[in-house]
């Protein structure tokens, strides 16, 4: 398509179309997500001047691309239920997709086990920034449940600290909640988020 994107006339571009792989258990999950609503938390009515919607994958034909994805995807999972986040679980994922013929042809090369190394390594990453927010917000959560004598100061602290993670797209709400037991809704309630749509 030969388009004149320098020229003073307004181009018409093909209408772009997203989607996500979501690889885990469907649930109730939905059809599509909207990023106003379900990353930026936006409510009903409010003004957002961006807003994407992505249409979500659970499944696909057997053998084709997608589903080959999205068994590779769980067969990961899996690994690092076994070895943990580490260059085991990676070797031990490339190893059994290539024997199921499971993205064969991309996994032969080297670079398939760098790029999981590197999400592995953005990975630690996150966590260590996740402590140390934690860390942060302990102290600060301690300070506080002192200074009022309030004996939940350090819980406070936590859910400030994930709160954070959650603003900053680190971690996700869900994620959130079993890290301190909750459920989505009480985390949110005590947290002072809005409820995930």
């Amino acid at each position: 398509m030969n388009l004149n994107i320098y020229g003073s006339k307004r181009v018409r571009l093909p209408r772009p179309e997203l989607y996500i792989i979501y690889h885990g258990d469907r649930g109730d999950k939905p059809d599509e997500i909207s990023l106003s609503k379900d990353i930026f938390g936006a409510q009903p009515g409010e003004n957002v001047f961006i807003d994407v919607k992505a249409k979500i994958i659970y499944d696909s034909t057997p053998g084709d691309i997608i589903n080959q994805f999205i068994t590779f995807a769980r067969v990961f999972d899996d690994q690092i239920e076994v070895h943990g986040r580490n260059r085991e679980a990676v070797l031990e994922t490339l190893r059994i997709c290539k024997d199921r013929d499971v993205l064969k042809k991309y996994l032969e090369e080297q670079e398939a086990a760098e790029i999981m190394f590197t999400w592995l390594d953005e990975q630690k990453a996150r966590k260590f920034e996740y402590e140390e927010i934690k860390q942060e917000a302990r102290a600060e959560g301690r300070i506080e449940g002192i200074a009022e004598g309030r004996a939940e100061g350090r819980t406070e602290g936590e859910l400030e600290a994930y709160a954070k993670m959650i603003r900053k797209n680190r971690i996700s709400v869900k994620e959130a909640a079993e890290e301190t037991g909750m459920s989505v809704k009480d985390f949110c309630k005590q947290a002072g988020l809005p409820l995930p749509q």
